[in-house]
Protein backbone atom coordinates (compact mmCIF):
# COMPACT_ATOMS: atom_id res chain seq x y z
CA UNK A 1 0.00 0.00 0.00
CA UNK A 2 1.32 3.42 -0.93
CA UNK A 3 1.50 6.51 1.23
CA UNK A 4 0.01 9.57 -0.43
CA UNK A 5 2.14 12.65 0.21
CA UNK A 6 -0.50 15.08 -1.04
CA UNK A 7 -3.10 13.73 1.36
CA UNK A 8 -0.62 13.85 4.22
CA UNK A 9 -0.05 17.49 3.36
CA UNK A 10 -3.78 18.18 3.45
CA UNK A 11 -4.13 16.45 6.82
CA UNK A 12 -1.26 18.55 8.15
CA UNK A 13 -2.88 21.74 6.84
CA UNK A 14 -6.18 20.82 8.52
CA UNK A 15 -4.36 20.08 11.77
CA UNK A 16 -2.47 23.37 11.50
CA UNK A 17 -5.74 25.29 11.14
CA UNK A 18 -7.15 23.67 14.30
CA UNK A 19 -3.89 24.23 16.19
CA UNK A 20 -3.77 27.87 15.11
CA UNK A 21 -7.30 28.46 16.41
CA UNK A 22 -6.37 26.84 19.73
CA UNK A 23 -3.34 29.09 20.25
CA UNK A 24 -5.28 32.13 19.06
CA UNK A 25 -8.00 31.49 21.65
CA UNK A 26 -5.40 31.03 24.39
CA UNK A 27 -3.65 34.25 23.35
CA UNK A 28 -6.92 36.21 23.24
CA UNK A 29 -7.93 35.13 26.74
CA UNK A 30 -4.49 35.80 28.19
CA UNK A 31 -4.67 39.25 26.58
CA UNK A 32 -8.13 39.84 28.10
CA UNK A 33 -6.88 38.87 31.56
CA UNK A 34 -3.74 41.04 31.30
CA UNK A 35 -5.81 44.06 30.25
CA UNK A 36 -8.75 43.54 32.62
CA UNK A 37 -6.88 42.95 35.90
CA UNK A 38 -5.10 46.36 36.07
CA UNK A 39 -8.19 48.10 34.67
CA UNK A 40 -10.35 46.63 37.44
CA UNK A 41 -7.80 47.70 40.06
CA UNK A 42 -7.64 51.19 38.54
CA UNK A 43 -11.42 51.64 38.50
CA UNK A 44 -11.96 50.18 41.98
CA UNK A 45 -9.19 51.84 43.96
CA UNK A 46 -8.06 54.93 42.07
CA UNK A 47 -11.09 56.34 40.27
CA UNK A 48 -13.84 54.95 42.49
CA UNK A 49 -14.22 58.15 44.51
CA UNK A 50 -14.64 60.32 41.43
CA UNK A 51 -17.86 58.80 40.07
CA UNK A 52 -20.03 55.75 40.53
CA UNK A 53 -19.62 55.00 36.83
CA UNK A 54 -16.19 53.59 37.54
CA UNK A 55 -17.64 51.14 40.07
CA UNK A 56 -20.14 49.89 37.50
CA UNK A 57 -17.36 49.63 34.93
CA UNK A 58 -15.22 47.66 37.38
CA UNK A 59 -18.11 45.28 38.06
CA UNK A 60 -18.62 44.84 34.33
CA UNK A 61 -14.91 44.12 33.87
CA UNK A 62 -14.97 41.56 36.70
CA UNK A 63 -17.72 39.67 34.86
CA UNK A 64 -15.65 39.70 31.66
CA UNK A 65 -12.58 38.57 33.62
CA UNK A 66 -14.47 35.61 35.08
CA UNK A 67 -15.77 34.66 31.63
CA UNK A 68 -12.31 34.91 30.10
CA UNK A 69 -10.69 32.91 32.93
CA UNK A 70 -13.28 30.16 32.59
CA UNK A 71 -12.80 30.09 28.83
CA UNK A 72 -9.03 29.71 29.20
CA UNK A 73 -9.55 26.90 31.73
CA UNK A 74 -12.03 25.20 29.36
CA UNK A 75 -9.58 25.31 26.43
CA UNK A 76 -6.66 23.90 28.42
CA UNK A 77 -8.59 21.18 30.25
CA UNK A 78 -11.13 19.97 27.68
CA UNK A 79 -9.30 20.91 24.44
CA UNK A 80 -12.60 21.98 22.88
CA UNK A 81 -12.81 25.29 21.09
CA UNK A 82 -16.38 25.87 19.89
CA UNK A 83 -17.82 27.21 23.16
CA UNK A 84 -14.69 29.29 23.95
CA UNK A 85 -14.88 30.86 20.48
CA UNK A 86 -18.44 32.06 21.11
CA UNK A 87 -17.65 33.22 24.65
CA UNK A 88 -14.64 35.22 23.46
CA UNK A 89 -16.70 36.77 20.67
CA UNK A 90 -19.34 37.78 23.23
CA UNK A 91 -16.65 39.26 25.50
CA UNK A 92 -15.25 41.28 22.60
CA UNK A 93 -18.76 42.43 21.67
CA UNK A 94 -19.44 43.65 25.23
CA UNK A 95 -15.99 45.25 25.42
CA UNK A 96 -16.67 47.13 22.17
CA UNK A 97 -19.91 48.59 23.52
CA UNK A 98 -18.17 49.45 26.81
CA UNK A 99 -15.34 51.27 25.01
CA UNK A 100 -17.81 53.32 22.96
CA UNK A 101 -19.76 54.26 26.09
CA UNK A 102 -16.73 55.14 28.20
CA UNK A 103 -15.17 57.25 25.44
CA UNK A 104 -18.51 59.06 25.11
CA UNK A 105 -18.65 58.93 21.35
CA UNK A 106 -15.04 59.73 20.46
CA UNK A 107 -14.13 58.38 17.03
CA UNK A 108 -11.36 56.08 18.29
CA UNK A 109 -13.94 54.29 20.43
CA UNK A 110 -15.92 53.37 17.32
CA UNK A 111 -12.72 52.14 15.69
CA UNK A 112 -12.76 49.32 18.26
CA UNK A 113 -15.45 47.66 16.09
CA UNK A 114 -12.61 46.75 13.71
CA UNK A 115 -11.05 44.66 16.48
CA UNK A 116 -14.44 43.03 17.07
CA UNK A 117 -14.72 42.21 13.37
CA UNK A 118 -11.28 40.63 13.22
CA UNK A 119 -12.09 38.55 16.31
CA UNK A 120 -15.51 37.22 15.30
CA UNK A 121 -14.60 36.50 11.67
CA UNK A 122 -11.53 34.60 12.85
CA UNK A 123 -13.25 32.56 15.55
CA UNK A 124 -16.80 31.98 14.27
CA UNK A 125 -18.35 30.68 11.10
CA UNK A 126 -19.29 33.24 8.48
CA UNK A 127 -23.02 33.33 9.28
CA UNK A 128 -22.73 33.79 13.05
CA UNK A 129 -19.84 36.24 12.72
CA UNK A 130 -21.85 38.39 10.31
CA UNK A 131 -24.93 38.37 12.56
CA UNK A 132 -22.91 39.44 15.62
CA UNK A 133 -20.99 42.10 13.69
CA UNK A 134 -24.17 43.57 12.17
CA UNK A 135 -25.87 43.57 15.57
CA UNK A 136 -22.95 45.43 17.12
CA UNK A 137 -22.88 47.84 14.17
CA UNK A 138 -26.56 48.68 14.64
CA UNK A 139 -26.04 49.32 18.36
CA UNK A 140 -23.00 51.46 17.54
CA UNK A 141 -24.98 53.59 15.08
CA UNK A 142 -27.85 53.85 17.57
CA UNK A 143 -25.49 55.17 20.24
CA UNK A 144 -23.90 57.61 17.81
CA UNK A 145 -27.24 59.02 16.60
CA UNK A 146 -29.51 58.96 19.65
CA UNK A 147 -27.16 59.03 22.66
CA UNK A 148 -24.19 61.13 21.55
CA UNK A 149 -26.01 63.24 18.91
CA UNK A 150 -23.19 62.79 16.42
CA UNK A 151 -23.10 65.27 13.53
CA UNK A 152 -23.58 64.08 9.94
CA UNK A 153 -19.91 64.25 8.93
CA UNK A 154 -18.76 62.26 11.96
CA UNK A 155 -21.61 59.79 11.46
CA UNK A 156 -20.46 59.26 7.87
CA UNK A 157 -16.91 58.56 9.06
CA UNK A 158 -18.19 56.13 11.68
CA UNK A 159 -20.21 54.31 9.01
CA UNK A 160 -17.07 53.96 6.87
CA UNK A 161 -15.16 52.61 9.89
CA UNK A 162 -17.86 49.98 10.39
CA UNK A 163 -18.81 49.02 6.82
CA UNK A 164 -15.45 48.96 4.99
CA UNK A 165 -13.51 46.69 7.40
CA UNK A 166 -16.62 44.54 7.85
CA UNK A 167 -16.88 43.97 4.10
CA UNK A 168 -13.19 43.14 3.78
CA UNK A 169 -13.35 40.72 6.72
CA UNK A 170 -16.48 39.08 5.30
CA UNK A 171 -14.80 38.53 1.93
CA UNK A 172 -11.63 37.18 3.56
CA UNK A 173 -13.61 34.85 5.83
CA UNK A 174 -15.66 33.62 2.89
CA UNK A 175 -12.56 32.72 0.86
CA UNK A 176 -10.99 31.06 3.92
CA UNK A 177 -14.11 28.99 4.57
CA UNK A 178 -14.23 27.87 0.92
CA UNK A 179 -10.59 26.78 1.21
CA UNK A 180 -11.23 24.86 4.44
CA UNK A 181 -14.26 23.09 2.94
CA UNK A 182 -12.18 22.20 -0.11
CA UNK A 183 -9.38 20.83 2.07
CA UNK A 184 -11.85 18.81 4.13
CA UNK A 185 -13.38 17.39 0.97
CA UNK A 186 -9.99 16.55 -0.52
CA UNK A 187 -8.90 14.86 2.71
CA UNK A 188 -11.66 12.28 2.19
CA UNK A 189 -11.07 11.59 -1.50
CA UNK A 190 -8.40 9.50 -3.18
CA UNK A 191 -6.85 11.95 -5.68
CA UNK A 192 -6.10 9.32 -8.33
CA UNK A 193 -9.43 7.51 -8.60
CA UNK A 194 -11.84 10.02 -7.09
CA UNK A 195 -13.16 7.34 -4.73
CA UNK A 196 -13.41 7.67 -0.97
CA UNK A 197 -10.06 7.09 0.70
CA UNK A 198 -9.27 5.08 3.81
CA UNK A 199 -10.11 7.96 6.15
CA UNK A 200 -13.60 8.35 4.71
CA UNK A 201 -14.00 4.57 4.59
CA UNK A 202 -13.40 4.39 8.35
CA UNK A 203 -16.00 7.09 8.96
CA UNK A 204 -18.61 5.48 6.73
CA UNK A 205 -18.05 1.98 8.09
CA UNK A 206 -18.35 3.26 11.67
CA UNK A 207 -21.73 4.80 10.79
CA UNK A 208 -22.92 1.60 9.12
CA UNK A 209 -21.84 -0.48 12.13
CA UNK A 210 -23.87 1.80 14.42
CA UNK A 211 -26.91 1.47 12.15
CA UNK A 212 -26.46 -2.30 12.00
CA UNK A 213 -26.38 -2.53 15.79
CA UNK A 214 -29.32 -0.17 16.20
CA UNK A 215 -31.56 -1.82 13.58
CA UNK A 216 -30.24 -5.35 14.03
CA UNK A 217 -29.58 -5.44 10.29
CA UNK A 218 -26.95 -7.27 8.27
CA UNK A 219 -23.75 -5.58 7.14
CA UNK A 220 -21.10 -7.05 4.85
CA UNK A 221 -17.77 -5.76 3.55
CA UNK A 222 -15.73 -6.81 0.54
CA UNK A 223 -11.98 -6.37 0.09
CA UNK A 224 -11.03 -6.46 -3.58
CA UNK A 225 -7.44 -6.92 -4.74
CA UNK A 226 -6.25 -6.77 -8.36
CA UNK A 227 -4.32 -9.96 -9.13
CA UNK A 228 -0.66 -9.56 -10.16
CA UNK A 229 -0.98 -5.79 -10.42
CA UNK A 230 2.78 -5.40 -9.91
CA UNK A 231 3.21 -7.17 -13.24
CA UNK A 232 1.00 -4.54 -14.88
CA UNK A 233 3.21 -1.75 -13.52
CA UNK A 234 6.42 -3.56 -14.46
CA UNK A 235 5.23 -4.38 -17.98
CA UNK A 236 3.39 -1.22 -19.02
CA UNK A 237 4.72 1.39 -16.60
CA UNK A 238 3.20 3.10 -13.58
CA UNK A 239 1.35 5.66 -15.69
CA UNK A 240 -0.60 2.87 -17.39
CA UNK A 241 -1.07 1.22 -13.99
CA UNK A 242 -2.58 4.43 -12.64
CA UNK A 243 -4.76 4.71 -15.73
CA UNK A 244 -6.04 1.19 -15.11
CA UNK A 245 -6.77 1.93 -11.45
CA UNK A 246 -9.00 4.80 -12.59
CA UNK A 247 -10.59 2.56 -15.20
CA UNK A 248 -11.39 -0.27 -12.81
CA UNK A 249 -12.69 2.20 -10.22
CA UNK A 250 -15.29 3.40 -12.72
CA UNK A 251 -16.17 -0.22 -13.51
CA UNK A 252 -16.78 -0.94 -9.83
CA UNK A 253 -18.76 2.28 -9.38
CA UNK A 254 -21.09 1.37 -12.21
CA UNK A 255 -21.66 -2.04 -10.66
CA UNK A 256 -22.56 -1.19 -7.05
CA UNK A 257 -25.90 -0.16 -5.58
CA UNK A 258 -26.70 3.42 -4.51
CA UNK A 259 -26.61 2.34 -0.85
CA UNK A 260 -23.13 0.78 -1.14
CA UNK A 261 -19.85 2.56 -0.42
CA UNK A 262 -16.76 1.98 -2.56
CA UNK A 263 -13.34 3.14 -1.38
CA UNK A 264 -9.76 2.74 -2.46
CA UNK A 265 -8.04 1.13 0.50
CA UNK A 266 -4.55 1.62 -0.87
CA UNK A 267 -2.40 0.54 -3.81
CA UNK A 268 -4.43 -1.96 -5.83
CA UNK A 269 -6.85 -2.76 -3.00
CA UNK A 270 -10.44 -1.56 -2.81
CA UNK A 271 -13.19 -2.15 -0.29
CA UNK A 272 -16.96 -2.10 -0.58
CA UNK A 273 -19.44 -1.62 2.27
CA UNK A 274 -22.72 -3.45 1.68
CA UNK A 275 -25.41 -2.39 4.18
CA UNK A 276 -28.48 -4.58 4.68
CA UNK A 277 -26.75 -7.41 2.84
CA UNK A 278 -26.63 -10.97 4.15
CA UNK A 279 -24.27 -13.77 3.14
CA UNK A 280 -26.05 -15.08 0.04
CA UNK A 281 -26.52 -11.66 -1.54
CA UNK A 282 -22.95 -10.66 -0.67
CA UNK A 283 -21.54 -13.77 -2.36
CA UNK A 284 -23.70 -13.07 -5.41
CA UNK A 285 -22.35 -9.50 -5.58
CA UNK A 286 -18.77 -10.73 -5.16
CA UNK A 287 -19.16 -13.28 -7.95
CA UNK A 288 -20.65 -10.62 -10.20
CA UNK A 289 -17.50 -8.54 -9.66
CA UNK A 290 -15.39 -11.55 -10.68
CA UNK A 291 -17.44 -12.06 -13.86
CA UNK A 292 -17.33 -8.35 -14.62
CA UNK A 293 -13.53 -8.50 -14.88
CA UNK A 294 -13.52 -11.88 -16.65
CA UNK A 295 -15.62 -10.38 -19.44
CA UNK A 296 -13.65 -7.13 -19.65
CA UNK A 297 -10.57 -6.55 -21.79
CA UNK A 298 -8.73 -3.27 -21.31
CA UNK A 299 -7.32 -1.78 -24.54
CA UNK A 300 -3.79 -1.48 -23.09
CA UNK A 301 -3.56 -3.89 -20.17
CA UNK A 302 -5.78 -6.62 -21.54
CA UNK A 303 -7.55 -9.08 -19.27
CA UNK A 304 -7.12 -8.68 -15.52
CA UNK A 305 -8.60 -10.72 -12.68
CA UNK A 306 -9.41 -9.87 -9.07
CA UNK A 307 -9.55 -11.69 -5.74
CA UNK A 308 -12.19 -10.88 -3.14
CA UNK A 309 -12.52 -11.53 0.58
CA UNK A 310 -15.80 -10.87 2.36
CA UNK A 311 -17.44 -11.21 5.73
CA UNK A 312 -20.49 -10.01 7.64
CA UNK A 313 -20.56 -8.04 10.86
CA UNK A 314 -21.09 -10.01 14.05
CA UNK A 315 -22.84 -8.41 16.99
CA UNK A 316 -20.63 -6.42 19.39
CA UNK A 317 -17.34 -7.28 17.63
CA UNK A 318 -14.71 -4.61 17.18
CA UNK A 319 -14.04 -2.82 13.92
CA UNK A 320 -10.57 -4.40 13.76
CA UNK A 321 -11.92 -7.94 14.18
CA UNK A 322 -14.53 -7.27 11.49
CA UNK A 323 -12.02 -6.01 8.94
CA UNK A 324 -9.36 -8.58 9.87
CA UNK A 325 -11.76 -11.41 9.04
CA UNK A 326 -12.43 -9.94 5.58
CA UNK A 327 -8.67 -9.65 5.07
CA UNK A 328 -8.27 -13.33 6.02
CA UNK A 329 -10.93 -14.22 3.46
CA UNK A 330 -8.97 -12.29 0.81
CA UNK A 331 -5.82 -14.22 1.77
CA UNK A 332 -7.68 -17.50 1.21
CA UNK A 333 -8.85 -16.34 -2.23
CA UNK A 334 -5.25 -15.65 -3.22
CA UNK A 335 -3.97 -18.86 -1.66
CA UNK A 336 -6.53 -20.94 -3.53
CA UNK A 337 -5.61 -19.65 -6.97
CA UNK A 338 -6.94 -16.07 -7.18
CA UNK A 339 -9.75 -14.93 -9.50
CA UNK A 340 -12.33 -15.94 -6.89
CA UNK A 341 -14.24 -14.66 -3.88
CA UNK A 342 -14.18 -16.19 -0.41
CA UNK A 343 -16.66 -15.61 2.40
CA UNK A 344 -15.78 -16.19 6.05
Amino acid sequence: MRNNNSLNGIYNQANDIGLAKKYLLIAINIFFIIVLVPSIFYNLFILADETNNHLFLALFEIILLLLSSYTLFHIIKYKKYIIPAYVDSFIMFMATIAVILTTEGDSYGYAFTIVLGITVYTLLNKKHATILYLFCSLITLFLAIFIFNTDFESLFNISIIIVLPGGILYAFNFSQQVLIEKLEGMSKIDPLTGLFNRKMYYEQLSKEIELSQKNNSSLTILIVDIDFFKKVNDTYGHHIGDEYLKYISNLFLSHIRPSDTLARWGGEEFSVILPNTHKEIAISIGESFIKLLENDIHDKVGKVTISIGMTSYQSEETYNDFFKRADEALYLSKKNGRNRCTYI
